[in-house]
């Protein structure tokens, strides 16, 4: 996870800086689902360690079940944030086009996101 977490936070640093030169919709909807990956990530291993803790006097069965909750509070969070997010662009889009003169920016910072996420497969 930790693996995971470093390569959301380059790709999060790659799109928004493309985001900032090119100021396309895309990249910025792109940033804010890698940077919801980010914290979905952050949220996950909070989760692990809690749901690691020993037995004690208030818990005598331990914390585990604290992984499925954080679990759960990320599948929500990818759900609203990510939906909305793009329902938030995808409608403002609609009643105010723009046009994206050139997607190389957008097209290179997609292409080191891949190369970034299989290298974390790796």
């Amino acid at each position: 996870m930790y693996a995971a977490l470093v390569c959301n936070l380059a790709i999060v640093s790659v799109k928004f800086m493309v985001y900032g030169v090119s100021r396309s919709s895309a990249m910025l909807a792109e940033t804010i689902h890698s940077l919801a990956d980010s914290l979905d990530q952050i949220l996950l291993l909070l989760g692990e360690s809690r749901g690691r803790r020993p037995p004690d006097a208030d818990n005598p069965l331990g914390d585990g079940m604290e992984t499925y909750f954080w679990s759960f509070i990320v599948a929500i969070m990818v759900l609203f944030l990510g939906g909305g997010a793009s329902l938030y662009q995808g409608i403002g889009h609609k009643l105010f086009p723009v046009m994206n003169e050139s997607p190389t920016l957008s097209l290179a910072a997609l292409g080191i996101a891949a190369v970034l996420k299989a290298s974390r497969l790796r």
